[in-house]
């Protein structure tokens, strides 16, 4: 069967989007996969959301694909703004700590797609946090591997003998979360 997918890693500019991309790429191209990436994100330093997509194929392909096969959500606005391009069958990884998340709290996302988003749930029944978005994916045949960052986290202080935890939240959960969407 021949392998063509859609990779998306989103999250908060300056949040990694890059390293993780240039991470997952890496380890296709070694593997043999001709690989084509690209980065959307908005004119500032830090803060809003940016996503990088990256196509995977056993041939030279150009362009991406309008569906996406595999979604790693750093943040709640990943997965409120790529929710309804992940395919059946596709897969979104995120942090549980995102589950209670509100659409009305993001704080960056433009009102007019808020506004979209809020009129399509009401229509489709979906509660607005990123737990009711999962529910509905999960029901509709998406695939949804969770982790609890914090307790990762956690284990890795632990047996580093109580290295700075705040300071790895930020600098390797996109590494981490990078490594899982290939295993």
């Amino acid at each position: 069967m021949p392998t063509d997918i859609m990779w998306v890693i989103g999250g908060p500019q300056g949040g990694g989007i890059d390293t993780g991309a240039n991470v997952f790429m890496r380890s296709v191209a070694r593997a043999g996969y001709y690989v084509i990436g690209d980065r959307e994100y908005f004119s500032n330093i830090k803060g809003r959301h940016s996503y990088f997509m990256v196509r995977v194929s056993d041939e030279p392909r150009g362009g991406f694909l309008s569906t996406i096969d595999v979604l790693v959500a750093l943040d709640a606005e990943s997965v409120f703004t790529h929710f309804q391009d992940v395919k059946r069958g596709g897969y979104v990884i995120l942090d549980t700590s995102t589950f209670n998340t509100r659409l009305d709290q993001m704080q960056y996302m433009e009102d007019e797609f808020k506004e979209r988003l809020k009129e399509y749930f009401s229509k489709s029944g979906i509660e607005p946090t990123v737990k009711g978005v999962i529910d509905y994916l999960r029901n509709n045949g998406v695939n949804v591997l969770t982790m609890h960052y914090a307790d990762l986290l956690q284990e890795v202080k632990k047996r580093l003998h109580d290295i700075d935890l705040p300071s790895l939240i930020g600098r390797y959960s996109n590494v981490v979360m990078t490594a899982y969407s290939t295993a």
